[in-house]
């Protein structure tokens, strides 16, 4: 298996699509650095991944290799965790060279707390390594690099979209609003004070709602899957406050700041994470064990 990571490695290196994957990472990183891209982010740079896997691991079948590996005596097993691993050490250097360039263009690094910056960068990587993982199953499953290509890449854009439409059910009921007669102190115009009563209208945290089964179920499926986690970090990535004047209009501030929802939502990703990469790692090997190769 060695010879198969170390003739893999300089398969990827050698290839042109390799560095213009690092190329559009780049520029990826820079742009989205300075305009928020509301989880988009992710989807595009999981799109890279698309293009980079289903093309090099295609072209690998397409040229008979994986036969010939077969021929040469090494196992299936051998074979599919050996493009697993490239697949997933391409896609995290791309990742890492992501990351670096969108904190520097985005934030002031001296604002950024050590243990904030650490459960970003281990939540958004396995998360990454969870999509590359499914990646490379589906490069390594589907025959005609072609049709790889265009079903990853439609998966890759439509996983955000699929995201935030599970999510949105459990998030229109996550808040009900309560009306609450509020009384205020005032001063009047000769210097007396006086109460004055004051109808509100204030958003409460839905616990009933919280509790049921349909919410449990739209809150994992949103959690589980990579675009779902890379929206809230991202999301998690700054401080969002409403301009002066009442308008809905959001900004982004330069600090980074976790609260502890955040960081109670970061742990739970892992977990998810945790559990779903080997489970996506042994459904391709699987897959993978029953290919008939010509």
């Amino acid at each position: 298996m060695i010879r198969l990571l170390r003739a893999g490695f300089l398969r990827y290196v050698k290839n042109i699509v390799f560095w213009l994957s690092v190329a559009v990472t780049s520029c990826l990183a820079v742009f989205f650095g300075i305009n928020y891209g509301g989880g988009y982010s992710a989807m595009a740079e999981f799109v890279v991944f698309a293009v980079l896997l289903t093309w090099i691991i295609g072209r690998e079948q397409g040229d008979g290799m994986f036969h010939n590996k077969i021929l040469a005596g090494y196992t299936r097993t051998e074979i599919y965790f050996s493009e697993l691993l490239l697949g997933c050490g391409a896609c995290a250097f791309l990742f890492f060279i992501f990351a670096l360039i969108y904190a520097f263009v985005g934030y002031r690094l001296e604002d950024v707390s050590s243990a904030a910056l650490l459960e970003l960068l281990l939540g958004a990587l396995l998360a990454n390594l969870v999509m590359a993982a499914f990646l490379v199953a589906l490069a390594c499953l589907i025959g005609n690099r072609y049709a790889a290509v265009v079903i990853c890449i439609l998966l890759t854009i439509g996983m955000p979209f699929v995201s935030v439409w599970i999510r949105k059910p459990a998030t229109i009921k996550e808040y009900r609003t309560e009306t609450k007669l509020v009384w205020e102190e005032y001063t009047k115009e000769d210097g007396t004070s006086a109460l004055k009563s004051e109808v509100r209208e204030l958003r409460v945290y839905n616990t009933a709602w919280v509790g049921e089964p349909a919410y449990t179920v739209c809150v994992f499926l949103y959690n589980v899957l990579p675009a779902g986690q890379m929206q809230e970090y991202e999301q998690a990535g700054g401080i969002w406050q409403r301009k002066d004047g009442g308008s809905t209009e959001l900004y982004l501030l330069e600090t980074l700041e976790i609260s502890e929802e955040d960081e109670e939502e970061f742990l739970l990703n892992l977990v998810y994470a945790l559990i779903a990469l080997p489970v996506v790692c042994a459904g391709g090997w699987l897959g993978f064990r029953k290919r008939e190769f010509l």
